[in-house]
């Protein structure tokens, strides 16, 4: 420990010989890096007054340059606010136009419609049936032109569709006449000439000369004479072929036609009734015949007479009992039946004979009341059946609304033809059904009625003793 403490001191001996020399070489160098500081200082010095010079010069032309951009960038600025309040105007302007369009595309439609609704009211109801081969290809043309064609070229169609339908109105003051095609009794298709005199036409061709009228059978106009409406053919040939001639016609001959094409044979009507007429006939087959049946059966049973009762009574009377029974089985029908049964048991009690003869009444009622339940059915279930006939026309009726709107009436009398032919079938079979249901009961009860009368008169009349 003690030798440690030697080296140390011996350490510390030497540093204190070495501090002034080293102090005097720490300020040799202290003083080196101050004057070489003083140089570097002096030198940024100089070097940032020749900065601050530059700088200065060159501030005014940056000043003026920002100066400049600033006048570009509020020229710029208002720019643009002109364009975005040019833009928002555009888009007004956008918007009116749209609108505008809009305006016209409704009355570009609604001008479609009705050209449309006027060539089919053209076509169903104004043309008559001979004038159809003229105007169909063009009224067709404008009628089923597709959306998809120009707006220019679809007024084109319509337009001309309007120009014939207005030429024919300048045509029929006071008729005209053309060449055409028409088809006769027998299909044979004939050329010859037209003559439209207001709702009335006639043809004359090969021979053939007569009225124009609809062939329900046919797809064209046929030829059709009638006696009803006689005029001499010559005079008819002469206006249909020349244009001209004199013909005495009654100012209402056009709804004389019309007339005389609603005729039709019950076969017709009862095809133009559909599907439902099919149960109703059948239906109304079995209660006439059920009710004829009824009659005949009804009718054939013999009533109680009065004077059979009394002679019965008359032996019974005086005592005798096989004559009695004798006639009472001569007594034909239920009542005699009722009589000879009372009298095979006229030994009996009175309370037996009257439950007797209550019995045969109960059996006598139902052979007289089978069947009349058919009959009354009949008579409810027809206007039910006429009913649903109704509803399966007007259903038809609105399906074809759907297809051809409100405009033609002749493909709608199709349903509605339908829907009121089964209604009035319906009652037709009804009202005679329940007429005929009410007599048969009267009947019934008029046949039961006597043999009531019949078996009280035996009771009231029967010996005291017998």
């Amino acid at each position: 420990m003690i030798f440690k403490i030697k080296i140390s001191m011996k350490k510390l001996l030497t540093i204190c010989l070495l501090i002034p020399a080293l102090s005097l070489s720490a300020q040799t160098r202290y003083e080196a890096a101050a004057n070489t500081t003083e140089g570097d200082l002096e030198r940024a010095l100089a070097e940032l007054t020749q900065l601050r010079n530059e700088i200065a010069t060159a501030k005014i032309p940056l000043a003026k340059a920002i100066n400049q951009l600033e006048d570009e960038k509020i020229a710029l600025t208002k720019e643009r606010n002109e364009s975005v309040e040019a833009a928002s105007g555009g888009n007004r302007i956008k918007a009116e136009l749209e609108e505008r369009r809009g305006n016209i595309d409704k009355q570009t439609d609604y001008i479609n419609t009705a050209i449309g609704n006027y060539l089919s009211e053209f076509e169903s109801t104004a043309l008559h049936v001979a004038e159809i081969q003229l105007y169909e290809d063009v009224v067709k043309a404008a009628k089923v032109v597709s959306k998809d064609v120009p707006l220019k070229e679809r007024f084109e169609l319509q337009v001309t569709a309007m120009n014939a339908a207005f030429d024919r109105l300048n045509k029929m003051v006071g008729g005209y006449t053309f060449s055409g095609k028409s088809e006769i009794e027998g299909g044979e298709i004939v050329d010859g000439d037209f003559a439209i005199i207001g709702p009335i036409g006639m043809f004359t061709g090969n021979g053939r000369t007569g009225w124009v009228t609809l062939n329900v059978q046919s797809a064209g106009p046929i030829q059709k004479l009638t006696d009803k409406i006689e005029v001499p053919e010559d005079k008819m040939a002469a206006v249909a072929s020349t244009g001209s001639g004199t013909l005495f016609l009654d100012t209402k001959l056009g709804q004389a036609f019309d007339i005389l094409e609603l005729e039709e044979t019950i076969v017709e009507h009862f095809q133009k009734g559909g599907l439902v007429m099919w149960p109703i006939l059948v239906l109304a087959t079995a209660a006439f015949i059920v009710s004829l049946f009824k009659v005949i059966e009804i009718a054939s049973v013999k009533k109680g007479n009065p004077k059979d009762l009394e002679v019965i009574l008359d032996h019974l009377e005086n005592g005798r009992k096989d004559d009695a029974l004798g006639y009472a089985r001569g007594v034909k029908g239920p009542v005699g039946e009722m009589l000879t049964a009372a009298m095979e048991n006229i030994d009996s009690s009175d309370d037996l004979i009257e439950e007797i003869l209550y019995e045969k009444m109960l059996n006598t009622q139902p052979k007289l009341e089978r069947f009349l339940p058919f009959i009354a059915v009949t008579a409810a279930t027809a206007p039910l059946l006429g009913l649903l006939g109704t509803v399966t026309g007007m259903i038809n009726t609105f399906k074809l609304i759907t297809i051809f709107g409100t405009g033609d009436a002749k493909q709608l009398s199709t349903g509605i033809s339908e829907a009121l032919i089964t209604t009035e079938s319906g009652l037709i079979i009804a009202i005679p059904t329940l007429i005929a249901h009410a007599m048969l009961t009267r009947m019934s009860k008029s046949v039961l009625g006597s043999m009531e009368r019949t078996a009280l008169g035996f009771v009231n009349g029967l010996p005291s003793k017998h």
